[in-house]
Formats: C-alpha cells, structure tokens, sequence
C-alpha cells in the first residue's frame, strides 16, 4: 500500500511539474505574443504614416507640375508676344 501511495505521489509529483512547466510556457508565449502583437501594431501605424506622407507627396507634386505647366504657357505667350513686338518694331524702322 505504501509503495502503491509512494508511485501515486510520484506521478502526481511528475503531472504538477509538467503542468508547471506547461503554464510557464503558455505565459512566455502569450508574453511574446503581446510583444509581437504591440510591434505589428507600431509597423502598421508607421507604414500607415508613411502612405500618408506618399500620398501629400504626390499631391504637392501634382500642384506643382499644374503650376509649371500654367507658367511654362505664360512664358510661351510671352515670348510670342516679344516677338511679335520685335517684329512690329523691325517692320517701323
């Protein structure tokens, strides 16, 4: 009876260390899981940003080139008018 109780303890000894080292384990994981979960949250927030910060790009970009184009017109009317006037003055002389 006594070696009967003494295996039983045993085992009953081996199930609460292997428990043990099983919820140690489960809460390792979990903490690493949070430390994953937090990163992954950071990076979407990061490339999020940095979208945002594409997009402003593209759209400054866009003002400027409509920009560039209404001057790179007025500088050809102008210059259609200095010839034009230049022609006028070599025709009075």
């Amino acid at each position: 009876m006594q070696e009967q109780n003494a295996k039983l303890l045993a085992q009953l000894k081996d199930k609460d260390d292997e428990n043990f080292r099983l919820m140690s384990s489960r809460v390792k994981d979990s903490s690493k899981q949070t430390v994953l979960e937090d990163a992954a949250r950071a990076r979407d927030m990061k490339l999020k940003a940095l979208e945002e910060r594409v997009e402003a790009q593209a759209v400054c970009l866009q003002k400027t080139e409509e920009a560039e184009k209404l001057a790179q017109e007025q500088l050809t009317k102008l210059m259609a008018e200095l010839s034009a006037s230049h022609q006028l003055a070599e025709s009075c002389r």
